[in-house]
């Protein structure tokens, strides 16, 4: 508890601070949410695609016997390479991301990260791998 007005705005300075920190708000974190976001729109970017490829192949039989074999391969073959690349993005910014999430935890500077390095490695891949 505040004695003074400056006791007081010196707390909620470090409140604020604390909580710009966490929400990775302040430049020194500025890359790692950036990493951050990138690996959370490839999850959906991924997802999207998956469903567009699910979607695409589940079209009435009929529509699939009138088109061309080839043209059908080759659509899917664009789509599975866009998964592909989608995928190899996603995998090297996860891994940018628990490297240095680790290493920041690690050294107690953001130990508040632990749960967000539990929420990515949900299936423990970092640790089986």
């Amino acid at each position: 508890s505040a004695g003074t007005v400056k006791e007081l705005r010196t707390a909620h300075a470090t409140y604020l601070g604390s909580i710009l920190e966490k929400c990775l708000l302040l430049r020194r974190a500025a890359k790692v949410l950036e990493y951050l976001i990138s690996v959370l729109s490839g999850a959906v970017r991924f997802g999207t695609l998956l469903s567009t490829l699910l979607g695409d192949a589940a079209e009435s039989p009929c529509s699939r016997e009138q088109q061309s074999t080839d043209a059908a391969s080759a659509h899917i073959q664009v789509r599975l390479h866009e998964i592909a690349e989608v995928f190899s993005k996603f995998l090297q910014d996860l891994k940018y991301v628990h490297a240095v999430g680790e290493r920041l935890v690690a050294t107690q500077l953001a130990p508040y990260l632990t749960d967000v390095l539990l929420v990515l490695d949900y299936n423990r891949f970092f640790e089986l791998s």
